[in-house]
């Protein structure tokens, strides 16, 4: 397994682990806090807490975790997704070539920031930074 899958498993993990921490870290207190007031029933904590609460936490939280994984899946493949649906109608014949080109151009121009900056990573596109701006150059003079 790659240093990254392991690191995207831990980042899937994370929201359930802090979920089931926090719920039976309230559990425990709760029941120790009625034993230590006198409470006879104290007992009643852990069930209700382990049994009920706990479960109940994880799943919500590892449903969470999966609809957001699903929704970052979605975002990276969206325009990737309708970019080889236009390659394979243009291959299949479906679509003639200008036809193709103005679809391209269109999905290129309504491509958002965030889908530039899955592709691109958040530096952007590799650019020279020594060679100044061209609307600047146009600009000074």
């Amino acid at each position: 397994m790659s240093e990254e899958a392991g690191l995207a498993d831990d980042d899937s993990t994370h929201l359930t682990s802090v979920v089931a921490s926090v719920v039976t870290m309230l559990t425990l207190v709760t029941a120790f806090g009625l034993l230590a007031v006198g409470w006879p029933y104290f007992w009643i904590a852990f069930p209700i807490g382990f049994g009920g609460v706990l479960p109940a936490a994880t799943a919500i939280a590892g449903w969470q975790e999966a609809k957001r994984k699903q929704t970052e899946t979605v975002r990276q493949t969206g325009a990737g997704g309708k970019l080889a649906t236009l390659r394979e109608q243009y291959a299949a014949g479906e679509i003639d070539e200008i036809t193709f080109e103005n679809k391209v151009e269109r999905l290129l121009e309504t491509e958002s920031i965030e889908d530039a900056k899955v592709f691109y990573g958040d530096d952007g596109p590799d650019t020279d930074e020594t060679e100044p701006d061209q609307s600047t150059t146009e600009k000074r003079a």
